[in-house]
Formats: structure tokens, C-alpha cells, sequence
């Protein structure tokens, strides 16, 4: 056996022979068998060992060339591995494409830059994925620019048609007006714009619900204490307040009334011992008339929607001919006209319902905000303060304004179309009913 590899593997023939050798030692033949056979295996190294010699450097190459040809292998089944694996991407980013599916597209083209980062088509996917996608972006967002400005115009357009006549007048949508309103007040700041604590919020809720009162010469601290657990809010009474009125809190209080608002029961039983209620410092405070009336508050109210005036269109279009005031539209040569004004053409349709200061201190040179000159001064303001003022002054507690030695006050802000108004708690609840 040894024989056979000595010519072919001179290393693998000596470790048979090394093998034998220790077995025949081992063995526990009779030294005569032994003798003979230990010295054929010594010849028979020794020959292996000589060829060993003479063929080393040959065995060496061989070993070389072997390792050599086994990294080419393995380099290139790695190289037909990535090759294939690269195709598929390819293919499954093309899919994509094709099915303007650009952000998936995207994330194959970076799995194939990782796979094979030399790759120029690697790169090529790359930048294909983000242009076409940027493209399809660009297209869509044409058309619904596109989109969006014929429905602005169709809109215009459908504004010219009348939808009401003597068999369908003009009518609101009652409950359209109420969320309008809602939508103005539902803000976290309510009515008026002063940040509320969740307290006070609280209470206010409290005043508006319905309460049954039945107390006879029941003390008014006793009172009090039941009202306060019922409505799950904290009462106060102010005995600065009750002392200036006269009152204990051990007074009687006889009242009896039935389902109605916490604050009218309040003002009931109240009122005949000249004590009032307010919210101050998150509690319902009970004092004095005079001291309820000398507690000034300021408020904020926004009020753009009832400042801002509906613009005067000058009266109604007549298609046959102009009379005082009234606009006519029409005529083969499509001029707009009214009584005493000059006739000028127009294209288009008679946009008649367009004011004549319209654009006032806009641009006129396409940059600023100013007339031609850049020098114009602001137009004036038209926003409406003085008759909501008016109003205000002369409906709610009208002897209480400084206009006529009271101490409440009310000033406009044109900037943020607010109402600043100093008053007593009693006459903001009311002006918060009025607006």
C-alpha cells in the first residue's frame, strides 16, 4: 500500500509506513516473525524518505498551484453569484419602475450598490430611481395646479347663477350659522381670549346647569357647603364682603326653586341680602354688591367677523340699460356702464360685483406694498369698531362706561381685530352673551 503512494504522495506513503511500523512493535508475534518485517519497513522508509527529498519541491508547486486554483474557483462562483443576484434586482427595479412604484425602486437601487458597489449600473439605478420619481412628482403636481385653477374659475362661473326667485327665497342654514358661531368660541380661550384655568372653566359650566333649592332658614354657611358638594366646585365666603353687607354666615336663607341655572338660583337668594357672587382665584367667591362691582377685570374678545364690513355692491345688474346707481352689463361690444360714467370694455364677464377702491395699497409695480411711488401712506382702516362699540356702551350697563364717569373702559385693536374691555365680571358675562 505504501508502494502505491510513494510515487504519487511520498508524505501520505511514509505515515502508512510510521503506522505499520508501531503496529508490528505492538504486536505480540514472536521476535523471529517480527525481526524480518521491521526490517523491510525501515527499507522501505527509507526509500520513501529519499523521494521524498528528490520530489519535495514538485509536491510544494503542486500544493501552491492547488491553492491557487481553489481561491480562482471561489472567486468565481462568488462573481457568478453576485452577477446573478445583481440581474434580479435589475429586473425587479425595472418591474417597479414600471409600475411608478419610485420609493421601492429606490431602495433596490441602494441594495444593488451594496451588492456590487463598482457596478455603473448600480449607480445608474440610483440616479434613474430619484429623477423618475422627482418627474412623476413634477406631473402630478401639474395637474392638480392644473386641476385646482379650473375649479377655482368653475366656481366663479357657478357664482353668476340666481338660486333664488319668488318660489325659493333666499334662506340660512340655521344650524350652519350656530357651528359658525361655535367654531368662533370653541377655542381653548372660549369667548374672550384670556387663558381660563381648568377651575374656572369649571365653574362657569357649574353657573349654566340646572339646580333644585329647597332651604328654609337654612344658615347660609350650611348652604353654601351643599351648593359646593352638589356642583363639585369650590365656594368661598369673602367675610370682608359679608361684614360690609351686614351678613353672618350663620344667617337664614329660605329659598325654593326648581330646575333652573345655578346662577339664577344664586342671584335669588343673594340679592335680598346685597351680596352677589364672582370667580376669583379659582373659587366661586360670595361677597358684597359694592365689592362685586368694584372688581374690574380685563378681557380680550376677537371679534374679526363682526368688524369687518360686507363691502357695498351699489345695487343690483341691469342687462337693459343703467339708471342711478345700477350697473348694466352686456352689449355687443361688451362695455360695462353706469349712469353718468364713462363707458369702458372689458373682457371677459362683467365682473360688476367688484368694489371700485378694490386693490387699494396693493402693489402697483409688482414688488412692495404700496402705490406707484412707493410712498403712498397706508389705506385707512374700514374695519367697523365704532358701531360694535356703540352698542356695547349702550345696551349693557350703560352708566357703568368712563364716557359717562364710570370706571369701565373699551378700546379697540386694529391689528388683531380684538375688543379690550375693563369691566365687571357681571357685565363681561353679559357682553359675552351679546357677541
Amino acid at each position: 500500500r505504501a508502494d502505491r503512494f510513494r510515487e504519487t504522495d511520498p508524505e501520505q506513503a511514509l505515515n502508512i509506513l510510521e503506522e505499520a511500523e508501531s503496529k508490528v512493535l505492538a504486536s505480540e508475534l514472536p521476535e523471529v516473525a517480527v525481526k524480518p518485517l521491521t526490517k523491510a519497513i525501515v527499507r522501505s522508509k527509507a526509500m520513501t524518505e529519499t523521494s521524498l527529498k528528490q520530489r519535495k519541491p514538485n509536491i510544494d508547486l503542486q500544493k501552491r498551484n492547488q491553492l491557487v486554483k481553489d481561491d480562482v474557483k471561489k472567486e468565481i462562483e462568488h462573481k457568478i453569484r453576485v452577477e446573478h443576484d445583481f440581474a434580479e434586482l435589475v429586473d425587479q427595479f425595472n418591474r417597479l419602475l414600471d409600475e411608478h412604484r419610485y420609493g421601492e425602486a429606490s431602495v433596490i437601487a441602494k441594495k444593488a450598490k451594496e451588492l456590487n458597489p463598482t457596478a455603473p449600473q448600480a449607480e445608474a439605478m440610483l440616479w434613474k430611481a430619484k429623477i423618475a420619481g422627482r418627474v412623476y412628482s413634477n406631473e402630478d403636481l401639474k395637474d392638480a395646479k392644473e386641476e385646482s385653477f379650473w375649479k377655482q374659475l368653475d366656481d366663479v362661473e357657478w357664482a353668476l347663477v340666481v338660486d333664488v326667485n319668488d318660489d325659493k327665497p333666499m334662506h340660512y342654514d340655521a344650524k350652519r350659522w350656530s357651528d359658525l358661531s361655535k367654531k368662533r368660541t370653541k377655542d381653548k380661550y372660549g369667548p374672550s381670549n384670556r387663558q381660563k384655568s381648568p377651575q374656572e372653566k369649571e365653574i362657569e359650566r357649574s353657573l349654566n346647569r340646572d339646580v333644585t333649592l329647597n332651604f328654609n332658614e337654612e344658615p347660609l354657611q350650611s348652604v353654601v357647603q351643599q351648593l359646593a358638594e352638589q356642583m363639585g366646585i369650590n365656594i368661598h365666603l369673602d367675610q370682608s364682603g359679608l361684614d360690609e353687607a351686614s351678613v353672618n354666615p350663620d344667617t337664614p336663607i329660605s329659598i325654593h326653586v326648581e330646575q333652573i341655572q345655578l346662577k339664577s338660583a344664586l342671584n335669588l337668594m343673594l340679592e335680598q341680602y346685597k351680596l352677589g357672587y364672582l370667580i376669583d382665584n379659582q373659587v366661586l367667591k360670595i361677597t358684597s354688591l359694592s365689592r362685586r362691582a368694584g372688581k374690574m377685570m380685563v378681557e380680550t374678545y376677537s371679534v374679526a367677523d363682526l368688524v369687518i364690513p360686507i363691502p357695498n355692491f351699489g345695487g343690483p345688474i341691469n342687462t337693459y340699460g343703467g339708471s342711478s346707481g345700477i350697473l348694466s352689463a352686456g352689449g355687443s361690444n361688451g362695455y360695462i356702464t353706469s349712469n353718468g360714467a364713462q363707458r369702458q370694455p372689458i373682457s371677459g364677464q362683467a365682473f360688476a360685483q367688484i368694489p371700485d377702491d378694490f386693490g387699494m395699497g396693493l402693489p402697483q409695480n409688482g414688488v412692495g406694498g404700496r402705490g406707484s411711488n412707493g410712498n403712498a401712506p397706508p389705506a385707512p382702516s374700514r374695519n367697523d369698531f365704532d358701531s360694535l362699540i356703540s352698542l356695547i356702551v349702550s345696551t349693557i350697563e350703560p352708566a357703568s362706561w368712563d364716557e359717562v364717569g364710570g370706571e369701565g373702559k373699551i378700546e379697540s385693536i386694529d391689528q388683531t381685530l380684538s375688543l379690550v374691555i375693563r369691566q365687571t365680571q357681571a357685565v363681561h358675562e353679559e357682553i359675552v352673551d351679546l357677541l
